[in-house]
């Protein structure tokens, strides 16, 4: 993961949602070098109370399965409060009816697990200069 060295996201803060908490230690691995700010939510519920206490998070990584509900209808509900937030969803589902409500919702991208670090760090980077 040489290329985090060259890649400074300090002063940004990154939200990330997934409730599997292996999956959310890769990615704050994987952007560990950046000197963004990482903030961990394990639910929808928790995702926007989160953003509440920091309206400034610059970019949103969801999961689609979280426990509350799904990380669809979490991006929508998100959406609607914070419309300027590139939402990222991160999932193991590679089913075209996610990826396609994905992009009716609004959101930027659709990882697949396991993650590419090349491609997290690429996506951190280009949504932080927006």
């Amino acid at each position: 993961m040489n290329t985090s060295k060259s890649i400074d996201l300090s002063g940004k803060t990154i939200l990330v949602v997934e409730d599997d908490y292996v999956c959310f230690q890769l990615i704050k691995e994987i952007l560990n070098e950046t000197n963004v700010e990482i903030i961990h939510a394990e639910n929808s519920a928790e995702a926007i109370s989160q953003l509440k206490k920091k309206p400034h998070v610059y970019l949103i990584f969801m999961d689609i399965q979280l426990p509350d509900m799904s990380g669809l209808q979490a991006s929508a509900a998100i959406r609607q409060l914070y419309p300027n937030i590139p939402i990222v969803i991160q999932t193991a589902y590679a089913l075209e009816s996610y990826m396609n409500k994905s992009k009716e919702i609004g959101c930027m991208e659709y990882l697949l697990k396991p993650l590419d670090p090349e491609k997290v760090l690429s996506i951190a980077a280009k949504y932080a200069h927006r």
